[in-house]
């Protein structure tokens, strides 16, 4: 604590050293980083780190350039200038909307994962969750920004024995060395003290054998953190006051908000921008709903929850799975020889979960806020037979799943058909859920609507699992959702009754494998969620400005006030647009790296140099989103798309090919990893001269196909891609 400056040898990735560090980071000490140029695979390592990448460091190859190094940058002369003056004291807020705790998840959904998860979630304590799934990292700031008056933070590190645990442990020592910096009460989980755990915070690192011993290390973290919320809450907030630069540019960055739904459920509902889309899920006129990653599924989810809640009369059965027993169901489907069989199966799964699912929402709004209705008969005989724990409608969703599929995994295998549902029926508990299916459709008749929300259902969908299981299983789903909407709205023509309906989130690629399962593609109607509307992306912008301002706000002072009028000779609000991938989570993300970038440097509206230098740092969080993405499909695909640094954005087939091939892709899969990169948008087609075409959707893409092959053939010669602009800053592609 009593030393001038911080000095780090960060050559070799150490969680200890990226600890240290973090903690010197919050704790306003001069930084002074040095690595060994030498050896190229620790570059590599440093590059993948990434939340380095704006706080520098000293080359060396020897002891004199090191001395060299320390006299030039006169760190002794410029003490002040620290990273958290610099870059994380601009950006902390004094208004803390409600203390939460930060959640750092774990690389796997391992089971000792999804039971932590769990853990803080029943804990009822908001949670920011950062999750690697969602997107690989964060910048540096917006770790400070979510730390400061935090409660607490969580960190589920990996064992070394799992795939990317070196720079995954790495970022988390560094986050959770700038909480202890930071005074947040941490608790740091490892698997069988893997970990080296230094005496500054051993106290913090809590190392289990077993998930059962994971959940219950963080359930007893948990309970001081309940009783001393309060006091955090206050003396945090008290002392951002005495930080606070109130900036009207810094206060338009605060105001902006996440770029992540989930992290702005309390605010969504001041700034939703409606849709057709967020339409269609309110009235019941689409039940699925398609789109990548940051296309708003998540919002439009909370949205139609805040709609419908608003209603006393209404009910929202939300379901949001933090994962399956995969190994059981594979085992469970694979025993079925005969495809009748298997889908009776996962119908029947799924009509049980839903049907458990509405009595468990109708309960809770019973007895949370309508106590009142348990002086009718239906009502009252409703909550009775959940609050029974003999009966095998206990338990969350995953438990109750779990439990499903282990009586069903038992049963003798039959020829007859009718023994083999009334095996179905038997381990199901069809006569319990009969009776459940009775109260549940008389109580649930007294309402005005009733929608069922499921989303999360890419948790399980990793490159290890049986796709073509899970595929049949989710469009099982389809299927029984669809059935129970019909059993429900029986004699419903009149409205003399619930009106009820769903709506289904999948994400793209995980609905196209669904879509190549089915009998009969055609027939699974679904609508899929795209922001091809330059004017619309911006209004997201826009309304959270007129959120902060007040209704009567004019949108276009704020570009006005905020924002230089041209980047690069085109107007600012065009290259916002041009240069990511059209998605709302993107405009966002965008936006705000510019804002910081001019708050950092104390200017009084965004110059050019800010767009252009949060391009750079959007670029990079675009090109981790795809990684994200690509998930299952190319193990490589980092590696594929780091050999086009320096290409040229207009590129040739043969140069495509060859860059793709110098990643270790065999010969016979290169074409195959080209078309996963138009269809992840990286590369466009060239469907007329010098227009390149982009989409996701597997009959635009067919269409761009068959268009390129038309004009390659009246031009003679060979194809070309161009690479798409979002990702061009961070790969230092040449736009000549």
């Amino acid at each position: 604590m009593d030393s001038d400056f911080f000095c780090a040898d960060i050559t070799g990735i150490n969680p200890n050293v990226m600890f240290e560090l973090g903690y010197a980071i919050a704790t306003d000490k001069r930084i002074w980083l040095i690595r060994d140029e030498s050896y190229s695979d620790i570059k590599k390592e440093f590059d993948q780190l990434r939340l380095l990448t704006t706080v520098g460091f000293s080359p060396y190859v020897n002891s004199s350039d090191i001395i060299k190094s320390f006299f030039t940058e006169s760190l002794h002369l410029t003490l002040d200038q620290t990273i958290f003056r610099q870059s994380i004291e601009p950006m902390l807020s004094a208004q803390t909307e409600s203390a939460s705790l930060l959640y750092l998840k774990s690389r796997h959904d391992t089971e000792a994962s999804v039971r932590t998860t769990r853990t803080l979630e029943d804990s009822k304590i908001p949670i920011v969750i950062s999750d690697p799934k969602e997107t690989s990292i964060q910048p540096l700031y917006w770790y400070a920004q979510r730390l400061w008056g935090a409660i607490g933070l969580v960190t589920h590190f990996v064992s070394h024995a799992r795939e990317g645990f070196k720079i995954h442990n790495a970022r988390y020592a560094l986050i959770s060395g700038l909480a202890r910096g930071s005074e947040v009460n941490t608790l740091m989980l490892t698997e069988q003290s893997e970990l080296l755990s230094p005496m500054d915070y051993r106290d913090a690192l809590q190392d289990y054998t077993t998930p059962a011993e994971a959940a219950r290390l963080v359930e007893e973290w948990l309970n001081p953190i309940r009783l001393e919320a309060k006091q955090i809450i206050d003396g945090k907030a008290n002392y951002a006051k005495a930080l606070r630069l109130a900036t009207e540019l810094k206060d338009f960055h605060l105001q902006l908000g996440d770029y992540i739904a989930e992290n702005e459920s309390a605010r969504l509902e001041e700034y939703f921008v409606e849709t057709t889309v967020s339409a269609d899920v309110i009235n019941g006129t689409q039940s699925v709903f398609v789109g990548r990653k940051g296309t708003g599924k998540t919002a439009t989810l909370l949205h139609a929850q805040s709609v419908i809640e608003a209603e006393a009369r209404n009910i929202v059965c939300l379901v949001k799975p933090v994962g399956y027993e995969i190994e059981g169901l594979v085992r469970l489907f694979a025993g079925y020889k005969l495809h009748d069989f298997k889908g009776y199966v996962i119908e029947s799964l799924w009509k049980y979960m839903l049907y458990t699912e509405l009595a468990r929402a109708a309960v809770q709004q019973i007895t949370q806020s309508a106590l009142w209705e348990l002086v009718d008969p239906d009502s009252k005989e409703l909550v009775d037979l959940l609050e029974d724990e003999s009966r095998a409608f206990s338990g969350d969703f995953t438990v109750r799943l779990e439990k499903a599929v282990k009586s069903l995994e038992v049963l003798p295998q039959v020829e007859s058909d009718e023994h083999f549902r009334r095996g179905i029926s038997e381990a199901l508990h069809s006569g319990e859920l009969g009776r459940l299916r009775t109260v549940l459709n008389r109580v649930l008749k007294k309402k005005r609507k009733v929608l069922l929300l499921i989303d999360n259902l890419d948790k399980p969908w990793t490159r290890n699992a049986d796709l073509g299981q899970l595929a049949e299983f989710l469009l099982g789903l389809l299927t029984a959702a669809n059935q129970i909407g019909a059993e429900m709205n029986k004699g419903d023509k009149e409205r003399d009754g619930a009106k009820f309906h769903s709506a289904i989130f999948l994400r793209s690629d995980i609905f196209e494998k669904i879509v190549d399962s089915a009998s009969e593609p055609d027939k699974l109607p679904y609508m899929r969620l795209k922001w091809e509307d330059s004017e619309l992306l911006l209004r997201i912008i826009e309304e959270r400005y007129i959120a902060s301002h007040g209704a009567g706000s004019d949108p276009a002072v704020m570009w006005r006030k905020y924002f230089c009028p041209h980047v690069k000779d085109i107007p600012t609000r065009e290259y916002l647009t041009e240069r990511i991938l059209k998605r709302p989570r993107d405009i966002v993300y965008f936006v705000k790296a510019a804002v910081s970038f001019a708050v950092n440097r104390k200017h009084d509206r965004v110059e050019e140099k800010d767009v252009l230098d949060g391009e750079k740092q959007y670029s990079q969080y675009a090109l981790d989103s795809i990684l994200v993405e690509n998930g299952i499909t190319i193990p490589q695909l980092e590696s594929v798309l780091f050999e086009f640094v320096g290409s040229n954005a207009v590129t040739s087939e043969d140069d495509v090919r060859m860059l793709v091939s110098r990643a270790d892709v065999s010969t016979e899969k290169v074409d195959e990893v080209v078309d996963h990169l138009v269809k992840l948008s990286f590369l466009g087609v060239e469907i007329e001269n010098e227009v390149f075409a982009y989409s996701d959707e597997p009959r635009e893409l067919k269409k761009n196909k068959v268009l390129s092959d038309h004009f390659v053939e009246q031009r003679g010669g060979r194809r070309h891609y161009e690479i798409n602009p979002p990702f061009r800053s961070y790969l230092e592609i040449s736009e000549k």
